[in-house]
């Protein structure tokens, strides 16, 4: 294009700078970022500077957002709600949610309206560190707004609440997502199954799985890998284990996550071989061992005197790099 004596333009610059960040050469993205403005003269807009603001923040990289902010405003170009909703984004990644919160407070002082994507990342933000008061006030800000929270805001609220052990709550707001009309879904599901099995309930979590099938939504690998390890944690292994074979019989993608909870339910049984022998199975079936699962063997074996076994599979484990 430049060999022909054609300059590209902002709308160039803007596809490549795109394509840049969705392939995560970040460093490119921002080299032609300068060259546009340095070299070309180009003036950007709130768009492209927003694109490569995302795309960092997205990789925990809000220090230099920042900077790619610094040059937005100093071009005086003003940032709208895209660009602000990334920032706080960014910094619940990091876990700088106090950061998130001051930026999240003055947005309507510079004239930026606050949208549901905007308030549903500063909730999640706040659900991650189970700061679930502040996270439920906002969800009434919002309603009050006349904002309608989308599955992803009621999601994070419900796993927050489950997980902060407020589990009563966290069913109160499930019929009150079904009542605004919007549906729930596996995720909304799995974070309630994963509150029953942490708490024992593992009927209940066996009766709710069958729920959830019977309303037409399929669990994913996450849901039985939830329901596998309960099963496995209350000593219920051959319960687990018949879940386990079902998958593999219906062609699941059983990934290492769910090969590890099995091994360790049979650890825990004493089963050693059996756990050995599915650790055989799992790399003939393509899926490869990682520390975790290296480490739930060996100090299995060694808790139980099973010494020169455990000392094998270390060297087992060292030997693939691991």
């Amino acid at each position: 294009m430049i060999v022909k004596g054609i300059s590209p333009d902002v709308i160039t610059h803007t596809s490549l700078i795109y394509g840049f960040c969705i392939v995560g050469q970040l460093k490119e993205a921002i080299g032609l970022l300068n060259e546009m403005f340095v070299f070309r003269k180009l003036n950007g807009d709130v768009y492209i500077f927003s694109i490569l603001l995302d795309a960092l923040c997205k990789e925990g990289n809000v220090k230099e957002a920042k900077n790619v902010l610094a040059v937005m405003v100093k071009q005086g170009i003003k940032p709208n709600v895209v660009t602000y909703t990334s920032l706080l984004d960014g910094y619940c990644l990091v876990n700088e949610v106090n950061k998130a919160k001051v930026i999240f407070n003055t947005m309507v002082q510079r004239g930026v309206i606050r949208n549901v994507c905007c308030y549903t990342v500063m909730i999640n933000g706040l659900c991650k560190i189970k700061m679930m008061d502040e996270a439920m006030n906002l969800l009434k800000e919002m309603q009050n707004k006349k904002l309608i929270p989308d599955a992803v805001t009621y999601n994070s609220l419900i796993d927050g609440l489950c997980k902060s052990g407020r589990i009563s709550h966290a069913w109160e707001l499930l019929d009150e997502m079904q009542d605004s009309g919007q549906p729930a879904n596996v995720i909304t599901y799995s974070s309630l199954l994963h509150a029953l099995c942490k708490n024992h309930h593992v009927d209940k979590a066996i009766a709710f799985v069958k729920k959830i099938k019977d309303k037409g939504i399929q669990p994913d690998m996450r849901t039985y890998n939830i329901l596998m390890d309960g099963l496995c944690k209350q000593g219920r292994f051959l319960d687990a284990q018949v879940i386990f074979n079902d998958l593999l019989i219906k062609g699941y993608n059983v990934t290492v996550p769910t090969y590890n909870i099995m091994i360790h339910g049979l650890c825990s049984e004493g089963l050693f071989d059996d756990a050995e022998s599915l650790l055989l199975k799992m790399e003939d079936n393509g899926c490869v061992p990682n520390a975790i699962t290296y480490e739930i063997i060996i100090r299995a074996l060694f808790e139980n005197d099973e010494n020169d076994k455990a000392l094998k599979l270390l060297h087992e484990m060292i030997g693939s790099g691991q």
